[in-house]
């Protein structure tokens, strides 16, 4: 759980038939909120917001990893937000997490 307020980071790989990590711009297709428990009038495919300047997910070449801070300003406590990331081959991994 996150507290209300925080940056929550969303970080993920993406790697070759080589296992050697992939961080060539056009990889990340979209990144949405999908849903909201406890709210069943949720939009869905919300824009996320970023605590930071970026507005998509940024490549960090020491890290290899795709990252995205996510911004919990104006979020409920007590809910669990799910997100849903597209890659550029229509791929998606999805994750959730709740605030306190």
């Amino acid at each position: 759980m996150n507290k209300a307020g925080s940056t929550v980071p969303a970080k993920f790989r993406v790697a070759d038939a080589n296992c050697n990590s992939i961080g060539t711009p056009g990889v990340v297709k979209s990144f949405f909120l999908i849903a909201q428990t406890a709210d069943p009038n949720v939009t869905v495919n919300e824009v996320v917001d970023s605590t930071t300047p970026d507005t998509a997910f940024r490549w960090d070449p020491t890290a290899q990893q795709w990252i995205f801070n996510i911004s919990t300003k104006g979020m409920k406590a007590g809910q669990k937000y799910m997100y849903r990331i597209t890659l550029n081959d229509n791929s998606t991994i999805d994750f959730s997490f709740a605030l306190k």
